[in-house]
């Protein structure tokens, strides 16, 4: 079966994604299975096409679903880039991106973007229940021989050989903070450096039914239940929070903690900061979804049952604003999950002048809060560079581009015109367009507006843009091409006809007509896995 998460093929009869970790008997329950296709997102824009209630519909697939109880992934997983302190590649506007080594499995395999077919594990029975930010890093846990193991380029080294009931990998890859089970009431919080190849124990705590964890994104302050109050350990040092409820994020050295709590019948996310408690907001549906700047300094709140949004900077109090879709677009976000928790961490430094698309329109966060338009009417969008810039379409078939999305009533820049698409995409270096038009050629152009058609017969959905080097890939009748910078699209070879292309963490995978995937590695060529 495929997971509905991730899309990955899981063995029959699992009760977990082996890629992904999702609970496949919670997201059926849930009904919460979502198409494949909303993987495609990696390395790609917002499109237009997809907005206003589309929109809204797949950002309410992508929550933290925060319970009172408990937090659990409903969603399918959009693998975006964006990379943290683990060797990504610069990318535009300071942003990197996944690392060159970024690790996928599928079945028992492990594999390198760089180096191909690394390790085969010993059997499939794991998950997958963390990974670093640019992904050259996986924790799995084989639920049969009860062990944690860390993957990476440099293959697979073991962490415990004890039952876990929870684990979190710090953003940078650094550390893995995990639950070691002692008995049906006890556990052991423990904290394994990558660095040293040791576990340390932080705390012996009473752990009643695997409560969640959160690690800070520089893996030195932790947040944790003990008997079911709220505990941080920075650098060592345990600290009592003096709250109840369940851990949501914390940042580095503790200075804002998050969590849930009920309250009266309502979920609320709440913020410690300088030693005081601050509600950002409550809701009485279940669902619900946070989503963090890179520091976890900011947050934004989404009630999926209201539709109303709110933002939290510095350990502020919630303060509500209107028309700003958080949806995770190109490289400014990258989902971080495991199997009891979930957050979105977006890759902007602040949300604060970082451009979204809502509807048809393209809106600026101001410092007042306040959600300004810097562009309407348009029939394609994309906004790039950290959210600072954009490229749209407008109802007259003009391409402009914003620069600097803050100045609200500049005058855009026109590239062109007669740009009759719906789909846009920008190269990770900012430096190249590319459209499909609605003859389906495919286009690169450029932002002083030299355009060449690279691409004929580019029908349907099944395009993407590699979003290592920024390389287009689609098929067409079964074959699949490849189109680098503006150059025209050159045939590339498989056993058998292509019948699906996608990006999945981190890398661009193909699914032939007999369901065999090829990996593209990092030069150019195609694996076959399995």
């Amino acid at each position: 079966m495929l997971c509905p998460r991730c899309s990955n093929e899981v063995p029959t009869g699992h009760k977990f994604c082996t890629s992904c970790g999702a609970n496949l008997e919670e997201l059926a329950a849930a009904g919460a299975a979502v198409s494949s296709a909303a993987s495609e997102a990696a390395g790609e824009v917002m499109h237009i096409e997809d907005t206003s209630a589309a929109i809204k519909a797949k950002s309410k697939k992508l929550p933290i679903i925060i319970a009172a109880a408990a937090v659990v992934v409903i969603a399918a997983v959009l693998l975006i880039i964006l990379g943290g302190k683990g060797g990504g590649k610069k990318a535009a506007g300071g942003y990197e991106s996944f690392s060159p080594d970024v690790i996928y499995i599928t079945g028992d395999t492990v594999y390198s973007r760089t180096a191909g077919k690394l390790i085969e594990l010993e059997d499939d029975s794991y998950y997958v229940m963390a990974d670093s930010l640019d992904g050259s890093k996986k924790v799995l846990y084989d639920y049969n021989e009860e062990k944690l193991s860390l993957v990476g380029k440099d293959g697979q080294k073991e962490i415990t050989d004890s039952e876990v009931n929870a684990c979190e990998m710090s953003l940078d890859g650094s550390t893995v903070v995990y639950l070691e089970k002692v008995s049906s009431s006890k556990a052991n919080l423990m904290k394994y450096s990558v660095k040293s190849g040791k576990s340390e124990q932080l705390a012996e705590i009473k752990d009643k039914a695997g409560n969640p964890i959160a690690v800070s994104p520089d893996g030195g302050s932790v947040l944790y239940v003990n008997d079911g109050d709220l505990f941080t350990c920075i650098k060592g040092k345990i600290n009592e929070t003096g709250e109840e409820g369940i851990p949501v994020g914390i940042s580095d050295g503790g200075k804002y903690v998050y969590f849930t709590k009920e309250v009266k019948g309502k979920t609320r996310l709440c913020v410690i900061a300088g030693g005081e408690t601050k509600k950002i907001a409550e809701t009485g549906n279940s669902y619900c979804a946070a989503y963090f700047n890179r520091t976890l300094s900011e947050v934004v709140f989404e009630d999926s049952y209201s539709d109303a949004m709110y933002f939290s900077a510095n350990g502020s109090e919630g303060e509500k604003i209107k028309n700003y879709d958080v949806y995770p677009y190109g490289k400014e976000a990258y989902v971080v999950f495991d199997n009891s928790t979930f957050k979105a961490i977006l890759g902007r430094g602040s949300f604060i002048g970082t451009a979204c698309v809502s509807g048809s329109e393209i809106r600026v966060l101001t410092s007042e809060l306040k959600s300004e338009k810097a562009a309407s009417k348009a029939a394609a969008a994309c906004v790039f560079n950290g959210g600072k810039s954009a490229v749209y379409v407008d109802s007259k078939d003009n391409l402009y581009y914003i620069k600097d999305i803050t100045k609200l009533g500049a005058e855009p820049q026109k590239i062109a015109e007669d740009i009759e698409t719906s789909r846009l995409w920008v190269t990770p270096d900012g430096s190249l367009i590319y459209y499909v038009n609605e003859d389906d050629e495919l286009h690169a152009i450029t932002f002083s507006g030299k355009d060449t058609r690279c691409a004929e017969d580019v029908t349907g959905y099944y395009i993407v843009m590699d979003p290592q080097t920024g390389n287009m890939y689609y098929i067409s009748d079964g074959d699949l091409f490849s189109v680098a910078g503006a150059a025209k699209a050159e045939k590339v070879k498989l056993k058998k006809d292509a019948s699906y292309i996608n990006v999945r963490s981190g890398v661009l995978i193909v699914t032939d007509v007999n369901n065999a995937e090829y990996l593209l590695l990092a030069d150019g060529t195609f694996e076959k896995m399995g």
